[in-house]
């Protein structure tokens, strides 16, 4: 079950990535570029998807599962697999796998669909990759550490309708906190 802290920590390693792979990005690009995931275009309403389940209410964002969703990708079987919405509109995947072949076996998979991607880190025991599109972008990440890795999808629009709302939001709280 996930927790609201599992939320925190997605946008926290969300930030993180977007600052680490921020000057690459004008540049970047990569083919194939999904316009959704598992049959379900970026944008489509919660009230279309009779079959999602939800998992974690964190206000404007919520996690979903979805009932008879495979828990894998290819022959990789996933920890995990939730599906991202916010304000009722789908923008992203966060998938949790663990173990060096499953990570390696994704990886691949990544690298056949979408070409080479950004390698963000690369180091003895841990391997990040980044492919930024017009409108997606996916996070790959892997801690040999720890033996648990996640995929990120996030489709830009909704993301950065998101960024800009907490924006105001945050404006607006600080605005109104100096009244008092």
């Amino acid at each position: 079950m996930i927790n609201f802290s599992k939320i925190q920590f997605l946008v926290g390693i969300l930030v993180l990535l977007v600052v680490l792979a921020y000057p690459q990005r004008a540049i970047f690009a990569f083919h194939n570029e999904p316009d959704g995931f598992r049959g379900i275009p970026w944008g489509t309403n919660i009230a279309d998807l009779p079959d999602m389940m939800l998992d974690e209410d964190g206000g404007d964002s919520k996690l979903f599962r979805r009932q008879g969703d495979g828990a894998k990708i290819g022959d990789v079987s996933l920890e995990s697999c939730s599906y991202v919405f916010y304000r009722g509109r789908f923008y992203g995947v966060f998938i949790e796998f663990s173990s060096l072949q499953n990570a390696r076996a994704i990886k691949e998979t990544l690298l056949r669909q979408h070409g080479e991607g950004h390698r963000l880190r690369q180091g003895r025991f841990v391997e990040a990759y980044q492919w930024s599109g017009s409108y997606v972008d996916i996070w790959y990440d892997f801690s040999e550490s720890s033996n648990k890795g996640t995929l990120t999808y996030f489709y830009k629009p909704i993301d950065q309708q998101k960024e800009a709302n907490e924006k105001e939001e945050a404006r607006e709280d600080a605005s109104g906190s100096q009244k008092k």
